[in-house]
């Protein structure tokens, strides 16, 4: 099985209704809806196990606005993408893929390479898109603390724990 195969098969679980709704304020801080963001992190962790010989690690991006270049991988699989967990300014191949639907692949020059697909809710429209990222040689843990950058992790106060 290729990456293409692997992403052909994995749009079949990727419910793109439930991605659409997972972020709950696109602008304002971040809220989820936990049940819709849960079944889709499911999938994407799925998906991942199907061809494991590939190592491939399942993200899917979402615009903060239909005129903004901005995107935010907004769920994750097993791993954060290269890029980090931050909003940012979307890749060209990305960007792409947001505006016309059509595949695209990307190979980097750390041995990773990416390909985009659309994803689509039940209306036909594009809602986001799936990466299927190969080739890491290291997994970037999706935790609560890598939603927090370096100069925040000064002020984290460890919650308390009691027995």
């Amino acid at each position: 099985m290729d990456v293409v195969e692997l992403a052909r098969i994995a749009l079949l679980f990727i419910d793109g209704d439930d991605f659409n709704g997972a972020l709950i304020d696109k602008i304002g801080p971040t809220d989820y809806d936990f049940d819709k963001f849960n079944r889709v992190k499911n999938a994407l962790l799925k998906i991942e196990q199907i061809a494991p010989e590939l190592g491939a690690r399942a993200v899917i991006w979402a615009k903060y606005s239909a005129e903004s270049d901005v995107v935010i991988p907004l769920i994750a699989g097993g791993s954060l993408p290269v890029e980090g967990s931050k909003r940012q300014i979307g890749s060209a191949a990305l960007l792409g893929v947001f505006d016309t639907g059509i595949p695209a692949k990307i190979d980097r020059a750390d041995n990773t390479s990416s390909y985009y697909s659309a994803v689509y809710d039940s209306d036909g429209k594009r809602v986001g898109v799936f990466e299927l990222l190969t080739g890491l040689a290291e997994m970037i843990d999706v935790s609560y603390l890598d939603m927090y950058s370096p100069r925040r992790l000064d002020n984290y106060i460890e919650p308390e724990v009691t027995a």
